[in-house]
């Protein structure tokens, strides 16, 4: 039970009236539809008609529950840290062209 409630809801649909056949295999027919539907698993049918079953959910995949659940908040975020600041990435042969050249300058000043 289900709060009190059946676990499942069954009704009939269409016509319940039996109709003979010519088919000596199955001299009464009827042409209604049982319908079963669950009361805690909202959204789940289960349907019946001369001799076939389906099976069909359509739902959140939560049970029903008497209590309404109501999550908690989470907690507040922290702020980012402050950043660091971004300098240039050291670059060894522009340091070396550049001694480079700066001993080649010096060079040329002192034969001058």
């Amino acid at each position: 039970m289900v709060g009190g409630l059946p676990a499942w809801v069954v009704r009939s649909y269409g016509d319940s009236d039996s109709y003979k056949s010519v088919n000596s295999a199955h001299p009464n027919q009827q042409f209604n539809v049982v319908v079963i539907r669950s009361l805690l698993w909202p959204g789940a049918y289960t349907f019946f008609s001369r001799g076939a079953w389906t099976q069909v959910y359509v739902g959140d995949g939560l049970k029903h529950e008497a209590a309404t659940y109501f999550p908690v908040n989470p907690p507040v975020m922290c702020e980012d840290p402050e950043e660091r600041g971004v300098e240039e990435e050291p670059n060894p042969t522009e340091t070396y062209l550049k001694k480079v050249e700066e001993a080649k300058q010096k060079a040329a000043k002192a034969e001058a």
